[in-house]
């Protein structure tokens, strides 16, 4: 008879299993980055660069591009030499189809459009005369800028050194002066909004009276009343979070158009076809057709049974009903799943509910008309189930159905992130019930296969009808529309805008502009895209922009709580004798992990600077606000008895601050 694993060993198999996760990620950045033909991440290799053609910094829109006529681009540069040289070698890449030619004579290249991050060398000398000489690069590229980049060890005045190169566009008069391809820049107008700086300095007085109003009574030692302390803790933080979320619906859910939010107009549009003619519409019929169809579906009932008119204040509140209670509900569930993982600590779980429900990507993506929070429900209540089955003595059939049904739930509402969820964590139970549980292999392969098969009988149908009309289960809006593709510039990533961070916290509001991370942080922290808005200029008004440029200074420790966080909770997952809990906490920190690697591999295939937005990872929104909360907790627990108490008392003042400032800037 098969017997369990033991807890070195489990160890052992997490630790290889972490590392394997790390590597697989590391190789695949890799081979993305230099093979991968759709991902845009590019080197410049001084004293040659990259070249393209001048951009628009502030436009975000996207660029449709003939598909069978895609614009052509020319770059060209005159070289003037008093002998012919003998060897002009050089090696040239361009991005994507590319011909070269000297003084109007074509020069072959051995090249693969499709492998445009390879360079073609070639002996230039045989196409070169003394006096001047004309080189000329054409370059077609249907999904972004035309890049150019000519290296030349012996003649650099054949690279593309940024220096005399100049660009034009068939059809379009007139000559500009080819640039160094740069990603990294200032969005124009980004001081129009708040700088936390000058909000900070107002409000030092106040916002030190709010941390003082929740630090005193730790720091003297005072006990909540029964009824909100001890066991009731959670309890007691869910009904605050509620009471948020309430006022939030009542004063900014009926009183905010429609058309506000990300994308609004494409879900707005799909509500529509549902709600008045009764169809599915096609991934090619709006720009965010190709979604599943769960929450338009719901919305669209509300709307057609209420015989609500759009854009009223009935209808507005209909369809942010459905995003509301789910955020809401999601915040609950993050503090049951802590509750699940520490069953004596209801101050875990109470931290972990605050943390979820007042977490503002999730505020702001709750209150508009989109599919994110629905999503976020049900990859939450499948995140707690997991952590059900894989803690409880034996898996209960009726909690393995209910996993299949979420994921299939959460498949039929956003597919993108429930494809990699809806395998990952019916082979983690799979997993538990072979080592942990010492079920035949065979047994613990037919449970993740009846998983997986209630997940395809729930939501196979939609995907199945993707396949058969366009050849690809998991279409896309940049790839459903057969006659045009699409990009939004810059069309490129460079090294260096992944690797910045710093103007969220000067100039927070579109810092994506600058690098990766200040994308993150500031749509993580706040609202550092403007709701969606196409400028900076034009923000949302219902949002207190002063208290939100403030929160992004002051969640620099709360970042920080949270990489501790996640670092004692991966130490937790590594020792005792529950082994279950420890693949309960491994399976949340893989989810948070492999959520955020998606979002930077998203970034070179979708290379936009409003790519890096923090909620595209929501779904990992439970072991965020679980390591969020084993942060505070471990905070809580060092030094001596004294310096605890020190300790949670600021904790509990800056908590109040941070939380405060959060609240006035959704309510007021």
């Amino acid at each position: 008879m098969q017997r369990p694993i033991g807890s070195q060993t489990l160890a052992t198999l997490q630790i290889v299993g972490a590392v394997g996760a790390v590597v697989a990620a590391v190789a695949l950045w890799v081979a993305a980055d230099r093979f991968g033909d759709r991902f845009y991440l590019i080197r410049h290799e001084p004293p040659a660069y990259w070249l393209t053609l001048p951009q628009l910094e502030s436009r975000a829109k996207a660029i449709p591009v003939s598909r069978e006529a895609p614009p052509r681009f020319r770059f060209e540069k005159r070289v003037e030499f008093r002998v012919a040289p003998e060897h002009a070698p050089v090696r040239v890449r361009g991005l994507r189809e590319l011909s070269l030619s000297v003084n109007g004579e074509p020069v072959p290249l051995d090249r693969d459009p499709k492998h445009w991050k390879r360079a073609s060398e070639v002996d230039l000398a045989p196409f070169l005369h003394a006096g001047e000489n004309l080189l000329t690069a054409d370059l077609r590229h249907r999904e972004g800028p035309p890049l150019l980049l000519i290296e030349s060890p012996t003649l650099p005045v054949l690279a593309t050194t940024g220096k005399g190169w100049r660009v034009t566009r068939s059809g379009r008069p007139g000559q500009l002066v080819a640039v160094v391809a740069d990603d990294v820049r200032e969005y124009p107008g980004r001081d129009r909004l708040p700088s936390p700086r000058s909000v900070l300095s107002r409000r030092v007085v106040p916002l030190g009276l709010v941390f003082l109003v929740f630090a005193t009574p730790v720091a003297l030692g005072l006990r909540a009343p029964r009824w909100v302390g001890g066991a009731n803790l959670p309890r007691a933080a869910f009904v605050t979070v509620a009471v948020f979320w309430v006022a939030l619906f009542a004063t900014k859910g009926l009183a905010l158009p429609n058309i506000a939010g990300f994308d609004s107009g494409g879900h707005l549009g799909y509500v529509k076809v549902l709600a008045e003619e009764g169809r599915f519409p096609r991934a090619d019929e709006g720009w965010e057709a190709f979604h599943p169809p769960l929450y338009y579906a719901l919305g669209a009932g509300l709307r057609r049974l209420s015989g609500a008119t759009p854009d009223t204040p009935l209808d507005r509140g209909l369809l942010r009903l459905l995003p509301m209670l789910a955020g809401l509900a999601a915040a609950g569930l993050a503090g049951r799943t802590a509750r699940r993982l520490a069953p004596d600590a209801p101050a875990l779980a109470a931290t972990a509910t605050l943390a979820a429900g007042l977490l503002p990507m999730h505020v702001l993506l709750s209150t508009f008309v989109s599919n994110e929070s629905v999503h976020t429900l049900f990859v939450s209540a499948a995140l707690l189930v997991t952590c059900e089955l894989l803690c409880a003595a034996t898996a209960r059939p009726r909690a393995m159905a209910a996993l299949s049904i979420f994921l299939g739930l959460a498949l039929l509402t956003k597919s993108t992130t429930s494809v990699p969820l809806a395998l990952l964590l019916p082979a983690v139970v799979a997993l538990k019930l072979w080592l942990v549980e010492a079920r035949p292999a065979l047994r613990a392969a037919g449970a993740f296969a009846a998983l997986g098969g209630g997940v395809l009988v729930l939501s196979g149908w939609f995907y199945l009808r993707n396949w058969m009309a366009f050849g690809d289960p998991f279409v896309s809006n940049l790839t459903a529309f057969q006659d045009w593709a699409y990009w939004i510039p810059p069309g490129f990533h460079t090294p260096a805008w992944f690797m910045g961070f710093g103007e969220s916290l000067s100039y927070p509001f579109f810092a994506s502009f600058h690098s990766f991370a200040d994308g993150f942080y500031s749509s993580f922290w706040g609202d550092g895209y403007a709701s969606g808005s196409a400028a900076v200029k034009y923000p949302n008004p219902w949002w207190d922009y002063d208290s939100m440029a403030a929160i992004y200074p002051l969640a620099l420790p709360a970042t920080g709580i949270l990489a501790f966080g996640f670092a004692r909770g991966a130490a937790l997952a590594l020792r005792g004798a529950d082994l279950g809990r420890r693949l309960a906490l491994s399976t949340l920190w893989l989810v948070a992990f492999g959520m955020s690697f998606m979002l930077v591999l998203a970034t070179l295939r979708i290379p936009f600077n409003a790519m890096p937005k923090a909620f595209y990872t929501l779904p990992a929104l439970v072991p965020v606000a679980v390591a969020f909360a084993f942060g505070v907790e471990g905070l809580g627990r060092i030094g001596s008895e004294a310096g605890r108490r020190w300790m949670r008392s600021a904790l509990a003042g800056y908590g109040g601050v941070l939380g405060v400032s959060i609240a006035l800037a959704f309510l007021r």
